[in-house]
This record gives C-alpha cells, sequence and structure tokens, in this order.
C-alpha cells in the first residue's frame, strides 16, 4: 500500500486500507466461496442494495473479466458522497480451493484516473495460494 495508508481489520476478515485524507478506500476480503457467480449475486442483490444506500448510484459497467488467469466479475459504478461524486470499481474471483478473493477501491471520481492504479497494483499484487 501507499506510504501513510491505515489499515483496518473488520468483521469477517475484510482488510480495509484508508489513505490520510479518509477519501480513498481499499477493501480485500478472502472468504469461502458459496459457488454463487459475482456477477449475477451483484445483479440481483447487490446492486438494488448499492442504489439504495448510495444516493446517486449510476453503473458504469459491470461484466465477466479475468484476474490471475481465472473467470471474474467486475463491477464499476458512482455515487453521490457527502461533497463529491465518488467511483468504484469491484473485482471477484475464485481460487480452484473454492475461496473467493474481492478486492473494492473507491476514490473521488474527478481524480479517478489518477488514483486508480492503487486498485490495479492491489488486483495484481493479491499472493494465492497454491
Amino acid at each position: 500500500m501507499p506510504t501513510g495508508w491505515r489499515r483496518d481489520e473488520l468483521a469477517g476478515g475484510e482488510i480495509a486500507f484508508v489513505d490520510p485524507s479518509g477519501l480513498l478506500g481499499l477493501r480485500v476480503k478472502a472468504d469461502a466461496f458459496a459457488g454463487a457467480d459475482a456477477l449475477e449475486h451483484w445483479r440481483t442483490t447487490e446492486e438494488e442494495q448499492t442504489r439504495r444506500d448510495n444516493p446517486g448510484y449510476e453503473r458504469v459497467r459491470m461484466t465477466a473479466s479475468t484476474v490471475h488467469g481465472r473467470p471474474a466479475g467486475y463491477w464499476e459504478f458512482t455515487f453521490d458522497g457527502k461533497v463529491r461524486t465518488f467511483r468504484a470499481v469491484e473485482v471477484a474471483f475464485a481460487d480452484t480451493a473454492g475461496t473467493q478473493y474481492v478486492v473494492y477501491f473507491s476514490a473521488p471520481d474527478a481524480e479517478w484516473d489518477q488514483h486508480r492504479p492503487v486498485f490495479d497494483t492491489a488486483v495484481e499484487g493479491l499472493r494465492l495460494p497454491d
């Protein structure tokens, strides 16, 4: 993680990293994979919850992808914060042992191109068990 970011352990084994300004956030979680397709889960459950809980929600993209050679779901969206619009991206994929990995990142939309590499580096840097 970039220098100065705070690491917090959240419920359910999720790890959150927050930059010193409090505007950039990265969350990583690994847990038992229930066999649900990430895209289907997002479309049928999480998108409606996200729309309800985040004023101004707009889907940018939700598509199948590949991460570390494994099928993955990719979801990118914007939402209104208290003072500015944010953009978020989430990727989810499972390994061959049945563990699902989820990486989520959010940053101010106006600065997205500047901060997006934090997400890309985190996803690329995941070390999966053999």
